[in-house]
């Protein structure tokens, strides 16, 4: 498929081998990527034959995607989307940053850092962005996958985490030079603060695996009684779009009974994955608000609300 991208596409060929690599492992991140690819491919190029044969056949496996999973509700709902994205974009960095910071400088660390990168960037397309926090992971993130990339090629030992960054803490010692593999002295690196978890320098074990193949998706986006909102999330373009289906008649059940808990006591010992899952039923409450669903806002936040407290939601 990457391959067959026109010349004119060619600024858009890195995200068409990411969706490559999620194909077989991840068909929620496969379908956003190659959505990202026909969205800045029209941008690019909409005019000439080779490129409208191309993007139009991406649009109808798009389409026949979205229909052999009906039940998925990240194809059909951005903020569902963008919870799993963000979701598996912080697992790709931490598991980069971790075996960076270890002093494993195996291409695959690279790669990472590249994938969760790009992956991010697919986030940023969406209407409602990015905050802050995950604007600075992902310039970072780009920064130390170049870096990794030219100390392979000049065979030097690479600097684990920001360059030099302890030392420049006590010694203020001149920037390195430009010529040091190309690049400008990177960001500095974003802490678990940064990524929106817990108090500025709080400490939160890592519960993940070594092998990247370990992020793909548990049957991302199922969750029944969840309101649908038809709506991609993207600027919308004259080029034919894939039609997202009707609103289902049948209303989510009712959760008038349920029980605010008033113990506001976190657990300890969270871990990183436990604070995603968390903001991502967050972020499935406040699409719910703007149904004015008030029963599945509440039982969202509430599940929230327990993972926080070391229950299962």
């Amino acid at each position: 498929m990457v391959a067959n991208i026109p010349q004119s596409l060619h600024d858009v060929a890195k995200y068409m081998a990411l969706s490559q690599t999620f194909a077989q492992r991840d068909t929620v991140v496969y379908y956003w990527t190659v959505y990202h690819v026909v969205q800045e491919g029209m941008k690019i190029d909409k005019t000439s034959k080779e490129a409208l044969g191309f993007l139009t056949g991406l649009l109808t496996e798009l389409e026949a995607l979205k229909k052999s999973n009906p039940d998925n509700e990240a194809m059909r709902n951005d903020i569902v989307a963008q919870a799993h994205l963000e979701s598996v974009a912080l697992k790709l960095f931490r598991y980069a940053d971790e075996n960076d910071r270890a002093g494993n400088f195996d291409p695959k660390v690279r790669k990472a850092f590249y994938n969760s990168s790009l992956l991010l960037d697919v986030l940023a397309g969406f209407k409602e962005g990015m905050d802050d926090s995950l604007i600075n992971m992902r310039k970072y993130a780009k920064w130390k996958a170049a870096y990794l990339f030219n100390c392979e090629k000049t065979g030097e030992t690479p600097v684990p985490g920001g360059f030099n960054q302890d030392k420049q803490e006590s010694d203020p010692a001149p920037q390195p030079p430009k010529q040091r593999g190309g690049l400008d002295p990177p960001p500095p690196p974003p802490t678990v603060a940064d990524l929106g978890f817990g108090p500025s320098g709080g400490q939160i074990s890592s519960g993940y695996s070594s092998d990247p193949t370990m992020y793909q998706s548990n049957q991302p986006g199922q969750f029944p009684g969840y309101p649908q909102q038809p709506n991609y999330g993207y600027q919308q373009h004259q080029a034919p779009q894939p039609t997202p289906p009707p609103r289902p008649s049948v209303q989510p059940p009712s959760y008038s009974h349920t029980q605010i808990p008033t113990n506001a006591n976190t657990a300890s010992g969270l871990k990183l994955e436990d604070f995603i899952e968390a903001r991502k039923y967050c972020k499935y409450a406040l699409s719910a608000l703007d149904y004015e669903d008030a029963s599945t806002a509440m039982e969202n936040m509430l599940k929230s609300i327990q993972i926080l407290q070391g229950q299962s939601p």
